[in-house]
């Protein structure tokens, strides 16, 4: 081969290797690259300010607002989570066209009233603050859809919260509130609905009238009782109300026909209503530490269960009914009193995990269990 056929063939193959590598480069560069409209640095926006619609300013040290808002005709969002801001920027109630306001993770102790002049806010974001009270002001957002006030040192919540029909998610989670309005009940488009970690003793009377209501998180409370014609709750697909200090739950609970996770643990549920097995749709029951001694026959109903968490009980015996689930994946009955399983169980034909550990088997029950279900992995 000659040097210049050589010199050829090196030249066109690195221009291969240069066009590819360019190709590559610019795909890269089109999957980071900013969506039209969204600004991270304030000098880049205010050079284009009839284009700004998002303006993303989260986690910059900001102690105050570093830029009036006034000529960015167009902006909907504007993010300044994380940073060391004291107040709400007075500059922000100016922008009339804002749909989204995240005040997320700041030193925010209140809330101007003028709040309520930004009319088409849907979204506010002020979780993890140090924010006491939420005014009147807010009842006036009449498009709010979310509203995000988790982590701070709320008490209560404004009575007038149902006002604003438009909600569907209310966030006040990990604060001190110790009575949910009655008015919330009003709030007939609300689809999340979670006020756990509060000092919650009772519950709205007419809660049930939260036809729309899809999750409902009311664990780590001081509930006793959770009784409800809930069969009105039927969109009501996760139900929290572990770590309370519930005794019964409602016989009517099989009437929440599209639930797919129920937790209650924590709480002192002795038994489970017989009619559980008619929630078709559970996935996952989790019931760690309720004084329960048994599970009712209709538990082998429950045909979309994959998770059966009950460790820390007092259960002596499992229904030869649980041979029906064919869908269950997991089970964790470990810190029982079980002295035997079924033969039924080898029709868990899924079962992947068992943990059986501190119940009082034989050895001699431990290999026969063993054997039964070969392919599952046990821990003892």
């Amino acid at each position: 081969m000659s040097t210049k056929v050589f010199i050829v063939i090196i030249i066109s193959a690195y221009l291969v290797l240069y066009t590819n590598d360019t190709a590559l480069c610019q795909e890269v560069r089109s999957k980071d690259s900013v969506q039209p409209g969204v600004y991270f640095k304030v000098e880049d926006a205010i050079k284009n300010p009839l284009d700004v619609k998002v303006l993303k300013l989260s986690n910059q040290n900001l102690k105050t607002f570093p830029v009036s808002v006034r000529d960015f005709k167009y902006l909907e969002k504007i993010d300044i989570s994380y940073n060391k801001l004291t107040e709400i920027p007075v500059l922000i109630l100016d922008v009339k066209t804002l749909k989204s306001l995240d005040l997320g993770h700041n030193q925010i102790n209140q809330i101007p009233e003028n709040l309520s002049q930004l009319e088409n806010l849907e979204e506010l974001y002020i979780n993890n603050n140090q924010i006491k009270r939420i005014p009147d002001c807010v009842v006036k957002l009449k498009k709010l859809r979310n509203l995000f006030a988790y982590n701070n040192k709320l008490t209560e919540i404004p009575e007038r919260i149902g006002e604003i029909t438009s909600l569907q998610k209310l966030y006040v989670f990990n604060n001190k509130i110790s009575k949910i309005p009655e008015s919330v009940c009003e709030l007939v488009k609300l689809k999340v609905l979670d006020f756990h970690n509060n000092n919650l003793s009772s519950l709205p009377n007419r809660l049930d009238h939260l036809v729309n209501l899809e999750e409902l998180f009311l664990h780590v409370n001081k509930l006793t009782t959770f009784e409800y014609e809930v069969q009105v709750f039927n969109k009501l697909r996760v139900l929290d109300l572990s770590y309370n200090q519930i005794l019964v739950l409602p016989d009517s609970i099989d009437k929440l026909n599209s639930l797919e996770k129920l937790d209650i643990s924590y709480n002192h549920i002795t038994k489970l209503p017989d009619r559980i097995g008619n929630l078709k749709k559970l996935r996952e029951l989790v019931m760690y530490n309720c004084n329960l001694e048994t599970l009712p026959e209709s538990i082998g109903g429950l045909d979309s269960l994959s998770t059966l968490v009950a460790p820390f009980n007092k259960i002596k015996s499992i229904p030869a009914s649980i041979g029906n689930l064919k869908i269950l994946e997991g089970i964790d009955l470990s810190k029982n009193e079980l002295t035997t399983l079924p033969e039924t169980l080898a029709g868990c034909i899924n079962l992947k995990k068992m943990f059986l550990s501190s119940n009082p088997f034989s050895m001699s029950e431990k290999i026969r269990i063993t054997k039964l279900i070969p392919k599952v992995k046990i821990s003892w």
